[in-house]
């Protein structure tokens, strides 16, 4: 017997398989073409670049050949594969081919073929944009479907570099992402968000049952109203708007809330608002008024070093009567909010024509005022701003008959869950796109598009293994072996390293043998799909 080499396996088994049990290779290649003279087909390099993107080990596009060195690749695309062939030339016509097809279209096609197979509930969707730093310079392309890779306002926080926008709508159940747009760097999110709003109304309208839009605080303005009338939405109230800081007061003053759970109230305000008759749920959150409480210190606290420096510039002051000197306290005291002003001593000065001390018997010239001031803190305005920003507001157009209060309250809290872990998992340090380096703006869209290709097979793995466990009645150890039923596939991913292929010639024949397959890596994969079980050779026996 004669070991031949070793390949690694780990989780790669299961995104594969995932992959093979949708037909997604099939798919692509069937939307992009097969040309023969193409070692590897346009659907394989898409897989292999959401096999890249899902190994988490933070590795560039244009070292993908250098990633499969160590993978078994006849394994998992069940034919020979040489790493070489999966080189950026490869890599970069796909990319192209991808976007000469349309990127958007090309993902809800795919995204489409998958959730029809798995019965996706769709009742809730959100919709939520991010942004993507890039550095360097881009090639411009001529294709007036291409974004502008340009400055606009950062959500990284690096208003330094350029960047591109990407939109998502994310279905609540399993957190998919269904659909996916790129956008110019400086694109607004009003006008995405708009533009999106006039897509959807035409498919909630083809929908079987009732589908509702769930947003943030961005997709309620007065320029997306008329869409907005059009559909069923669950979205922040922006504070910008006066009816929404009167509609807290009111009920702050009412004082008439209805318990929403541990550390949350909440008061039923009915209003027509831009138009739309709308349910307004004014929440009163003790972690929000935790947050608003550190805030509000810290502002206090500036702005008590602002006011000793201001007292201090005034203490130098001269003022010409006492009427002026009372009036130049007041107005500087209007200028805090936190705190009141006030004269601790008006001090009253002669003055002489001369310079020094006055001679005897000399008469001043004139009287001139100097102001000591001091501070009181206005415990009453920190309490009631305190009390205010503990609130938000939650809007909907929807009836009690539709949705009642507290399914209104849940649908926003998971549109944060299913949105913002989207949008963490493709921004994670380890994903190997989160670093662009192609340079052109098409290919980038591209590579966008295979970004969100790995998140909706990421999140329909691990739908598909948390329900496992919840009909079966089965669990997993979490990190500190705890018995869960909600894992995440990252850490069924940690779980489900090695496992490795070893190649091995006996009398000439060479046969495969896997190898750090224990029994708890076994449960995991008895959970997916057949096509799983056949890339670790674990049959489904109980």
């Amino acid at each position: 017997m004669e070991i031949l080499q070793t390949k690694n396996l780990d989780h790669l088994g299961i995104v594969m398989g995932t992959l093979k049990k949708f037909s997604v290779i099939d798919f692509v290649n069937q939307k992009l073409g097969h040309n023969e003279q193409h070692h590897v087909s346009a659907g394989e390099v898409l897989a292999a670049m959401v096999l890249n993107g899902l190994g988490f080990v933070s590795r560039p596009l244009s070292l993908t050949p250098q990633f499969f060195e160590t993978k078994a690749l006849d394994v998992l695309f069940g034919r020979e594969i040489q790493p070489d062939k999966l080189n950026r030339h490869r890599l970069g016509r796909v990319l192209d081919d991808i976007h000469g097809y349309g990127c958007e279209l090309l993902y809800s096609e795919i995204a489409l073929h998958i959730c029809e197979q798995i019965e996706l509930k769709q009742k809730f969707t959100s919709l939520d944009t991010t942004s993507f730093s890039v550095s360097g310079e881009y090639d411009v392309d001529s294709d007036e479907k291409t974004i502008n890779v340009s400055r606009g306002y950062s959500k990284d926080h690096r208003p330094d570099l350029k960047q591109v926008v990407l939109e998502l709508v994310t279905s609540h159940d399993g957190g998919l992402p269904l659909m996916m747009q790129c956008f110019d760097g400086n694109a607004s999110d009003t006008k995405i968000f708009k533009t999106r709003c006039e897509q959807l109304i035409k498919s909630f309208k083809q929908a079987e049952g009732p589908q509702y839009l769930v947003g943030d605080s961005k997709l309620y303005c007065a320029g997306s109203a008329a869409q907005l009338r059009q559909l069923k939405f669950i979205t922040r109230i922006p504070r910008t708007y006066k009816d929404e800081r009167a509609a807290v007061d009111i009920a702050i003053a009412e004082d008439r809330w209805i318990n929403a759970g541990v550390g949350e109230k909440y008061h039923v305000h009915i209003i027509e608002h831009l138009g739309i008759e709308q349910r307004w749920l004014v929440i009163h959150s003790e972690s929000a008024k935790a947050r608003s409480e550190k805030t509000l210190d810290k502002q206090i606290k500036k702005e008590i070093l602002a006011i000793n420096r201001a007292l201090m510039h005034l203490r130098n002051k001269t003022f010409s009567c006492e009427t002026e000197a009372i009036n130049a306290i007041k107005t500087l005291s209007a200028s805090f909010k936190y705190h009141d002003l006030s004269i601790d001593k008006l001090i009253k000065k002669e003055c002489y024509a001369g310079v020094g001390r006055p001679k005897k018997g000399e008469e001043p010239t004139g009287i001139i005022y100097q102001v000591i001031g001091e501070s009181k803190k206005l415990d009453s305005v920190r309490q009631t701003l305190l009390t205010q920003r503990s609130c938000y507001i939650i809007g909907t157009n929807t009836t009690t008959d539709e949705l009642t209060n507290e399914e209104v309250l849940e649908a926003y809290k998971n549109q944060n869950a299913s949105v913002e872990r989207g949008f963490r998992f493709l921004k994670d340090p380890q994903f190997f796109v989160s670093s662009f380096f192609v340079k052109k703006p098409s290919r980038i869209m591209s590579l966008l598009m295979i970004m969100t290709l790995s998140l909706l097979i990421y999140s329909v793995t691990q739908k598909h293994l948390r329900e496992q466990l919840l009909l079966l009645d089965e669990t997993l150890p979490n990190q500190i072996n705890k018995p869960i039923k909600n894992p995440t596939m990252r850490w069924v991913f940690q779980i489900m390293e090695g496992i490795h292929v070893v190649y091995v010639r006996i009398n000439g024949v060479i046969t495969k043998h896997f190898t750090g397959i224990n029994d708890l890596k076994r449960k995991i994969i008895r959970f997916f799909f057949h096509d799983v079980h056949l890339i670790y050779d674990v049959g489904n026996d109980k």
